[in-house]
C-alpha cells in the first residue's frame, strides 16, 4: 500500500473503490505466495507444532494436489483482476507472481539457495511489491527508487532473521539455506552489518525525500546506538528496529501525500 497511496494522492480520498481493488489484487498475490509456500514446505513444516498448525497440508487437512490448484486459482484470478483494473501494473503483478513460485517449487526453488533465497525475497516480498503499487497508481520516479532500495535491504533482513530462527529445523529437514550455507554465526554478522545498511539507506530516503525529518532520524540514530550499546537482548534491538522503520515509512508515506495534494497541478 505504501506505493500506491503515496503515488495516488488524492484519488484515496475521492475513489476509495480504486483503493479496494488494489488492495484485493494484493490479497490474491499475498494468499498465492502464502498458498504455494505450504504446498511444497508441508514436509519441513510438519517437524514444526507452530508452523505445522498453519499449514494445512501439513497438516493433512488439505492434500498436496489440492494445495496447487487451490494456489493456481488465487493466482489466475489476481492476474486476470490486475489486467482489466491495473494493466499499468500487469507485467510487475506477472512477474511477482513467477518470483514467488519459484522461491518455493521446484526446478528452482530459490528459497534453497543460498543468497538467492535472500536476493528473491527481497524482490517479490520488497522491491517489486512496492513498485507494483507504484505502475498501478502512476510512475516510479527517482524518489520511489530510493525506497524500493530500503524496502530491499529490509526485506532481506526480514527473511535473514526468519531462517536465523528457523536453522535447526532447516539443518535436520535438508533445506539449504544462505544461514545453513554460511553457518550461524556468519549469518549473525551479516544481519548485523545489513542492519547499518538499512538504517543509512532509510535515513539518507527520509532525508532526500523531507529534509524536516532530519531531526527525527538523527534521534533514531542516536536510539539505536545507545541501545546497541547499553547491551539490550538482540531480539529486543530488532523489534525496535521493526517499529521505527515503520514509523519512518509512514512518515514518508504522510510526506508524499501531503506533496501529491498540494503541489501545483499535481494529480490532476
Amino acid at each position: 500500500m505504501l506505493g500506491f497511496i503515496s503515488s495516488s494522492g488524492f484519488i484515496t480520498i475521492l475513489a476509495p473503490l480504486e483503493v479496494f481493488k488494489f488492495m484485493l489484487t494484493t490479497a490474491f498475490y499475498l494468499a498465492f505466495s502464502f498458498s504455494i509456500n505450504n504446498s511444497f514446505d508441508a514436509r519441513s513444516d510438519a517437524l514444526q507444532k507452530e508452523k505445522a498448525e498453519k499449514n494445512p497440508v501439513a497438516m493433512g487437512r488439505n492434500g498436496f494436489k489440492e494445495g496447487i490448484l487451490f494456489s493456481s486459482c488465487l493466482a489466475v484470478t489476481g492476474l486476470s483482476l490486475t489486467y482489466f483494473w491495473f494493466r499499468s501494473g500487469f507485467s510487475i503483478y506477472l512477474l511477482l507472481i513467477i518470483l514467488s513460485l519459484a522461491y518455493s517449487a521446484p526446478p528452482f526453488r530459490f528459497k534453497s539457495m543460498p543468497l538467492m533465497d535472500l536476493i528473491s525475497h527481497g524482490l517479490f516480498f520488497g522491491a517489486f511489491l512496492y513498485f507494483y503499487g507504484v505502475s498501478a497508481s502512476s510512475g516510479a520516479t527517482f524518489q520511489t527508487v530510493l525506497i524500493s532500495i530500503s524496502i530491499f535491504i529490509y526485506s532481506v533482513i526480514l527473511e535473514l532473521r526468519n531462517h536465523l530462527d528457523d536453522f535447526q529445523v532447516d539443518l535436520s529437514s535438508g533445506t539449504r539455506t544462505t544461514v545453513c550455507w554460511l553457518g550461524y554465526e556468519k549469518s549473525l554478522t551479516v544481519l548485523k552489518v545489513l542492519l547499518i545498511f538499512h538504517w543509512l539507506c532509510i535515513s539518507a530516503v527520509s532525508v532526500f525525500i523531507y529534509p524536516g525529518m532530519i531531526i527525527l532520524t538523527l534521534f533514531f540514530t542516536v536510539l539505536f546506538t545507545l541501545a546497541g550499546l547499553s547491551g539490550m537482548r538482540f531480539n529486543r534491538y530488532l523489534r525496535l528496529a521493526d517499529i521505527c522503520t515503520c514509523i519512518l515509512y509512514v512518515l514518508i508515506l504522510i510526506r508524499e501525500f501531503n506533496t501529491t495534494i498540494f503541489q501545483p497541478g499535481g494529480n490532476s
